[in-house]
């Protein structure tokens, strides 16, 4: 019979939420990065400094406390400024922990781009971040699936604190 020794006890969850706006998919992602633990980031990788302004201005109502990362996109590359993110907190990680990778999973046909590589990089993201990382130990990448049909949230009290501060007052 085989002998096995038992892998380490995980001490900590550190979660990475990459995200390009907020809609749906990227609340969904949050509140199971929550689930998991406290120490959520969300990073935005901006290709634009006007949207990645009004990001961060909306943050404060929908972000729920959680962490909020803006990274450059040089010369719209956006996957390589995220990888090199994870892969620097990778480095620094403690004993013990793992970083969870959260990614929104929507429709590939929701994120419609008249260039076909940034369709391929928001609707596959899981995947290239599987192929760029292939054999990182100590990274777990996640999809979350979300309906693409109800992604547009125009009133604050779909996220859970508004939610619940909604359900009372009615």
């Amino acid at each position: 019979m085989p002998s096995y020794i038992m892998p380490s006890y995980i001490m900590r969850h550190r979660l990475v939420v990459p995200i390009n706006g907020i809609h749906l998919g990227t609340l969904t992602a949050l509140a199971y990065a929550r689930s998991l633990s406290d120490d959520v980031t969300a990073v935005h990788v901006a290709e634009d400094q006007k949207i990645a302004e009004r990001l961060a201005a909306e943050w404060g109502i929908w972000g729920e406390g959680v962490r909020l990362i803006v990274l450059e996109a040089p010369h719209g590359m956006v996957l390589e400024p995220l990888i090199q993110y994870i892969q620097r907190i990778r480095v620094a990680r403690q004993p013990r922990e793992v970083i969870t990778v959260v990614v929104p999973l929507g429709d590939a046909a929701s994120h419609a781009q008249p260039r076909w590589w940034r369709t391929l990089w928001k609707s596959q993201m899981a995947t290239l971040l599987r192929m760029a990382l292939p054999v990182e130990i100590g990274i777990v990448i996640i999809d979350v699936p979300y309906e693409i049909s109800y992604a547009r949230c125009d009133r604050p009290s779909l996220t859970a604190g508004h939610r619940h501060a909604a359900e009372t007052s009615s």
